[in-house]
């Protein structure tokens, strides 16, 4: 087994990219050795606080000067397509926050753009990975729970009322919210631990006035012997204890009930 530390560059230092930069640190087989940012109020602080040696206020210079072995890209949705395809044009390997793209059309454009140059590419999905989903996953498989015909996915938070609440404030001005920044992860775990949905349902809409998209969503997913629902709001008080723990931990199960 190849002992080489792997050498990752990331762009976007941003609200997100701190719980990013705190993962990598996890990581022994690899590190963050550059960050670019066109902020320089932004990039300074963090490249300080992570110890990254290069710092770049232009993307294509990193990409080019840096000697990358793969890029960490923690931007927006709406210049993922851009910055990805910048990556794969120097054959180096991406991993991509989600949401991953605008559309389903850029997002397959993305793929196709991947696979003809023989560039790995991956997407940020996280949830899947977390260890009581992998023991739910476990569990199911070895039929400790039977064969369940109904499951139901169950959040409330207080972000949107009765006033926007979030570190992350573009969120307001996001004409797509809940589903399109949450949607994505519930549904991808879904998929994980029932596989693919025959039909899906959606019913989305918006409480606070503070906000574009939607902070409520309500999704049914319908498998030849089982349903799913997926209850989620932005604009609700959260039940203590189970739609947020006592110790008010950042990570946390999500509640499911299984019949």
């Amino acid at each position: 087994m190849s002992s080489k530390i792997l050498n990752g560059g990331m762009i976007g230092a941003g609200d997100w990219s701190d719980v990013q930069l705190s993962a990598w640190a996890g990581v022994p087989e690899a590190r963050i050795v550059a960050l670019t940012d066109r902020h320089p109020e932004r990039l300074r602080p963090i490249v300080e606080k992570w110890e990254i040696s290069q710092s770049f206020n232009d993307f294509e210079q990193m990409l080019d000067e840096a000697h990358l072995d793969f890029v960490d890209i923690c931007t927006r949705p709406y210049s993922h397509a851009k910055l990805t395809k910048m990556a794969a044009d120097r054959g180096i390997p991406v991993l991509c926050q989600k949401p991953f793209c605008q559309s389903l059309a850029e997002a397959r454009e993305v793929v196709d753009y991947f696979k003809q140059r023989g560039v790995p590419l991956m997407v940020n999905e996280n949830f899947r990975w977390q260890d009581w989903h992998r023991k739910m996953k476990d569990l199911l498989n070895g039929g400790a729970l039977g064969k369940p015909f109904l499951a139901s996915m169950h959040q409330r938070h207080r972000l949107t009322l009765p006033y926007f609440d979030h570190y992350q404030g573009y969120f307001a001005d996001m004409p797509r919210l809940l589903l399109y920044e949450v949607g994505t992860h519930l549904m991808d775990l879904t998929r994980f631990l029932f596989g693919e949905p025959e039909t899906i349902y959606a019913r989305l809409h918006h409480i606070s006035q503070e906000v574009i998209g939607e902070d409520v969503q309500v999704i049914t997913l319908g498998y030849e012997r089982m349903s799913v629902v997926i209850y989620d709001s932005w604009a609700s008080v959260p039940d203590p204890d189970f739609d947020r723990p006592a110790d008010k931990q950042r990570w946390y199960p999500r509640r499911f009930v299984d019949a």
